[in-house]
């Protein structure tokens, strides 16, 4: 892709074609009228009034040979109040063309580009490229500054290629930056991030690859690809020392570039990369490990609610069995006493006192008043959820911006709630 696109060569570096345009940009002032009207002929006027115009405008007269858009010929024309059909005769004159232009830069105290100025230049590139890539922005900020510095603003090749070189000054400052002040044993996990391989793929390939489905064993994966970037210790905070667009633009490629690829960069650059890498899969995959806990928590849940409502089936077949046995009871001790006979023995002929005690621990097996309907499965799989909170708290820890935050105050009795002989670590959490 090239710096800069057909369009955007000719907004920076040619006069607008469009009537309207040239009317709003090539507007003269009375004393640019006074100027030009100070030369002998028709024809001289409009074609010293239309380099100024040009200058003013793109920081340059016109060119050898250039004839200028009609649009602006007639915009000064009638600003003059001459025929812009005279101007062909000022385009066969091209000692005139030169000598006006002459006249015009000594006027406004301007000079042409030297070696000298590049440095200057290409600092005010490298400034407006620090939030950007694309070209048009970098080579306007150039040509502010030449304007600014009274410079004639040169041909398209050398502004590009000073914009272009502003561009790469940018990205190697901001490199340079990203790393700077990287402690020894970072840089030893950032090389190791590309050098080692687990099985067939490098550290950075593995981790880029985090597995997603909600699994136990793919948090457990997940968790272990934070450790490893965990221990580059390399807090979010350094993405704030370059601009946040500049490292935007480093994070992309981190997500293009495989660990070939970023072998192959120069040592600032590789570094740079890395650390974003590191920043961005470390953030990306915390979020993605809080999202799989829940979901498998979510899942949980469900299970627990599915296993509650087959219960309930079950339950149910047993107490309609119950009520049948008890209806029948009913009946008899109903009879026993409408005809004065004893209930024991109305008893012992209905359901048995054998009956009737199974029919009473069948009841008693199903109802629980102290049970939560909602909760009386998933608590049913405490040893599992323990497992997987466990996972959790040693992985993370949790702040808040409230210093009495009462979330947090809960949050921070699960840890010990989970804590067993097994399990000797828990998640300190800070406020």
């Amino acid at each position: 892709m090239s710096f800069l696109d057909a369009q955007s060569r000719a907004t920076l570096f040619e006069p607008p074609e469009a009537y309207e345009e040239a009317l709003a940009r090539y507007a003269l002032s009375v004393e640019d009228i006074t100027f030009a009207k100070g030369h002998r002929r028709s024809h001289n006027r409009l074609g010293f009034a239309i380099q100024l115009a040009l200058v003013r405008d793109l920081g340059r007269p016109l060119r050898a040979g250039e004839a200028p858009p009609q649009a602006i010929v007639s915009v000064v024309a009638d600003q003059l109040g001459i025929d812009p059909a005279v101007f062909g005769l000022y385009a066969q004159r091209e000692e005139t063309r030169r000598e006006h232009a002459r006249e015009i830069v000594a006027a406004l105290g301007l000079r042409a580009v030297r070696a000298s100025d590049y440095r200057s230049l290409i600092t005010a590139a490298a400034r407006q490229a620090a939030a950007t890539e694309k070209g048009m922005p970098i080579a306007q900020a150039v040509i502010e500054a030449l304007k600014d510095g009274k410079l004639l603003v040169p041909g398209p090749e050398l502004l590009i290629r000073l914009a272009m070189a502003g561009r790469a000054a940018a990205r190697r400052h901001a490199y340079r930056e990203l790393i700077r002040r990287l402690a020894q044993p970072s840089i030893e996990v950032l090389d190791q991030l590309v050098a080692d391989r687990i099985g067939d793929r490098s550290h950075l390939g593995w981790i880029a690859e985090a597995p997603e489905g909600a699994k136990l064993k793919n948090l457990k994966g997940l968790i272990a690809r934070l450790e490893v970037l965990r221990s580059a210790a390399i807090p979010d905070e350094r993405r704030k020392t370059i601009h946040a667009n500049r490292y935007g633009i480093i994070a992309r490629e981190t997500r293009i570039l495989h660990a070939r690829e970023i072998r192959r960069l120069t040592v600032e650059r590789r570094y740079a990369t890395l650390t974003a890498f590191v920043i961005e899969r470390q953030a990306s995959i915390t979020d993605f490990a809080i999202d799989m806990f829940c979901k498998l928590i979510g899942s949980a849940r469900r299970k627990a609610e599915v296993s509650r409502k087959e219960r309930r089936l079950k339950e149910a077949e047993i107490l309609a069995g119950v009520a049948l046995n008890h209806l029948q009871l009913g009946e008899a001790l109903v009879t026993a006493r409408e005809g004065n006979a004893d209930f024991a023995s109305a008893i012992a002929a209905s359901i048995g006192w054998e009956g009737l005690l199974a029919s009473m621990a069948a009841a008693t097996a199903v109802v629980r008043p102290d049970r939560s309907d909602e909760f009386d499965a998933l608590v049913e799989r405490h040893k599992s959820m323990r497992k997987l909170a466990r996972f959790l708290f040693d992985a993370f820890c949790f702040r808040s911006f409230r210093p009495d935050d009462p979330l947090l105050s809960a949050v921070d009795h699960l840890p010990r709630s989970t804590a067993d002989a097994s399990c000797p670590r828990t998640c300190r959490l800070l406020s």
